[in-house]
C-alpha cells in the first residue's frame, strides 16, 4: 500500500511485552502498528473504530492478539490498511 517501515519498539504493557511499528509513505504520512497478547482472549476479530480530532484507530482482537492502527487519514482509507494489516497477519 506504499508503507515503509521506519521503526519499531518493544514497549511495556499491562500484561506484558507489546510491539509498535511505525511506518510511512513516500507523501511522508505515518501510520503505526500498536500489538499486544493476552492469554485470556479468545475472540474473533471485529473492528472497533474511534477518532480523536485529525486521528483515527481501528482496533481489533485476533485469538490471543490484540491490534491497533492509527494514523492521520480519512477513516475508509485507515480502514482499507486495517484488512490488509489483518489479512497478511492470520496464518
Amino acid at each position: 500500500l506504499g508503507f515503509s517501515l521506519v521503526g519499531g519498539r518493544l514497549l511495556s504493557a499491562e500484561k506484558g511485552p507489546a510491539a509498535q511499528f511505525m511506518y510511512q509513505d513516500a507523501n511522508r504520512r505515518r501510520i503505526t502498528l500498536y500489538v499486544i497478547t493476552d492469554g485470556d482472549w479468545q475472540t474473533k476479530a471485529e473492528f472497533q473504530f474511534t477518532q480523536q480530532g485529525p486521528v483515527g484507530v481501528f482496533y481489533w482482537i485476533s485469538g490471543r492478539v490484540g491490534y491497533g492502527l492509527t494514523a492521520e487519514m480519512p477513516r475508509p482509507e485507515l480502514l482499507k490498511i486495517a484488512r490488509t494489516v489483518y489479512d497478511q497477519l492470520q496464518p
